[in-house]
């Protein structure tokens, strides 16, 4: 389901990570970016809308005249693992369930061909059970608690919070909080009608006010394949999105600095805080006396990528005491080129 869900949607990674799991084996060299497009696109082809006794020829001889194409150049190259004329040369593995799968497919294509039953979208048709079948996987505790992907990245490690958990990050982290049951009450109603017209998979929201927490409510579920519900509670991988938040935070902070003539930095003025080192306001990072500016830091040029500790994962950014302790061993002088990975 997860291979069908993700090829519909063009997910290269999610792809590969469900092959991997069902026991596919790869041979390394041939694993480039481009060619994981390229396989995405090719299975995307096998399964797409059913055509014509003549396009299916036509497309026949194209495939071939590529393969061939494919092995020449591989034998004059001296690569031997291309050089061969099976179409999964890529492969060091296949699982049977999935080679029976395929075959089966291959007749159900056989007989929409010789019907000449055109226009099936069997694509589309597997996309939308696959993603029930992933749903209903979801609320089935031994699946949503041992297979990868629904555990993410990290695996059997992370569980969802029990039902009991109403205290979320953000709560614990304010002096206090002062709740607005009308207001929640009014935010639930409208998250459940962003719902119900397909407008939202699943949201958190928070209010603060007079620094209390007057609201903290959430609604929907984690994802369009995923059932589980959404608490106040969950954690959500932002990837990109953090950058935008993180930097609009600073430049808030900074403002206010600005603006108040007797702030223990000298700032004057957004723009001059920004071309000054991190290091100003944070004296160890990057093994003390970096150069690294808050510019360089929000631009994604401080260098962080290549300085993340041993074992990384995303629970070791709840531990802010450990990660900071990191960050002030490991020598960042900069500049170094942007790079978001």
């Amino acid at each position: 389901a997860k291979v069908f869900h993700c090829l519909g949607n063009f997910d290269v990674a999610g792809v590969f990570d469900a092959l991997a799991l069902l026991g596919f084996s790869f041979k390394a060299e041939a694993m480039t970016d481009d060619f994981r497009r390229e396989i995405l696109e090719r299975a995307r082809n096998v399964m797409k809308d059913t055509v014509s006794r003549e396009t299916v020829r036509a497309n026949v001889k194209i495939d071939m005249a590529e393969q061939k194409e494919r092995v020449r150049k591989a034998m004059e190259e001296g690569k031997t693992a291309k050089a061969s004329y099976s179409p999964l040369w890529f492969l060091d593995g296949l699982p049977k369930c999935v080679m029976a799968f395929l075959r089966m497919l291959q007749i159900l294509r056989g007989l929409c061909v010789a019907l000449d039953a055109q226009g099936l979208p069997i694509l589309q048709i597997l996309c939308s059970r696959s993603r029930e079948a992933l749903q209903q996987g979801s609320l089935r505790e031994e699946l949503s608690s041992s297979l990868k992907l629904y555990t993410g990245r990290e695996g059997l490690s992370r569980k969802l919070p029990s039902e009991s958990e109403t205290v979320s990050p953000r709560s614990a982290q304010l002096p206090f909080r002062r709740q607005d049951a009308a207001l929640e009450e009014r935010i639930r109603a409208k998250l459940e009608a962003l719902r119900e017209a397909g407008r939202m998979v699943g949201a958190q929201v928070a209010v603060v006010s007079g620094g209390a927490l007057i609201c903290d409510v959430s609604g929907g579920s984690l994802s369009s394949t995923d059932s589980r519900p959404v608490r106040c509670s969950t954690r959500f991988p932002m990837l990109g999105a953090v950058g935008g938040v993180g930097a609009l935070a600073v430049l808030r902070a900074l403002r206010r600095l600005a603006n108040d003539p007797n702030n223990a930095f000298g700032i004057t003025s957004v723009k001059e805080a920004l071309n000054m080192p991190v290091a100003r306001f944070w004296p160890g990072f990057g093994g003390g006396g970096s150069g690294v500016t808050l510019r360089a830091l929000l631009g994604h040029a401080a260098g962080l990528q290549d300085a993340f500790p041993v074992g990384f994962s995303a629970s070791h950014l709840d531990r802010v005491a450990t990660m900071s302790e990191h960050l002030e061993q490991v020598p960042l002088h900069g500049p170094y080129e942007p790079r978001y990975a």
